[in-house]
């Protein structure tokens, strides 16, 4: 199991997620399993992505697709962006 982290700023969260939800990437043709979309409690406009793959390689290659949809987005629209794929080693549920 692999998972791609990215983080990034948006100028408007609601034009992004628009943005997102029309899948420019192409998550399920990408091998994303499953994703989560989290927002800063300080800064509502800092995202993080968690994207789950079968494995780095297919993450990998997302990214590259993820870079090139931050590429193409308007100017302001996403700023900051950075990815990394990882893989898990260790999964402990406390409680």
């Amino acid at each position: 199991m692999a998972r791609l982290h990215a983080q990034f700023t948006v100028g408007d969260y609601a034009q992004w997620k628009a943005m997102f939800d029309s899948d420019p990437a192409g998550r399920q043709a990408g091998g994303v399993r499953s994703y989560q979309i989290s927002r800063g409690v300080a800064d509502p406009n800092l995202v993080h992505l968690a994207l789950e793959f079968d494995d780095a390689t297919a993450g990998e290659t997302f990214l590259g697709r993820l870079t090139q949809v931050w590429a193409d987005a308007p100017d302001g629209a996403i700023q900051h962006a950075a990815g990394v794929v990882m893989e898990t080693q260790d999964v402990v549920q406390v409680g």
